[in-house]
């Protein structure tokens, strides 16, 4: 049995951390134990010069699914939802239509 180019997507991890700097990991060079963390920074793909846009994850994570900013996407607190049309039209919505 053969499995067609078409079905070999490469798998995708997406982890946040709430709460922490960035400088948090042992990865950062600090004397913390990570390990985990580690190895997933050294054999993946990592983002290190990012800015929250937001004090709260709500309206934070809305950013990251959107690329918009709270006052664009209207996530401004938590508990407040994002629009599922927003929601759409960003990068999680691109992956769900192309089969994740």
């Amino acid at each position: 049995m053969t499995i067609s180019m078409q079905n070999k997507r490469p798998n995708i991890l997406f982890i946040t951390s709430d709460q922490q700097r960035g400088d948090c990991y042992g990865f950062e060079g600090r004397k913390v134990k990570t390990p985990h963390l580690d190895e997933m920074a050294r054999a993946g793909t990592r983002f290190n010069a990012c800015i929250t846009p937001n004090l709260v994850c709500q309206p934070s994570r809305s950013s990251i699914l959107t690329g918009l900013l709270p006052r664009t996407h209207g996530v401004s607190d938590n508990g407040i939802e994002l629009a599922d049309a927003i929601g759409e039209a960003g990068f999680a919505g691109s992956l769900s239509r192309t089969g994740y």
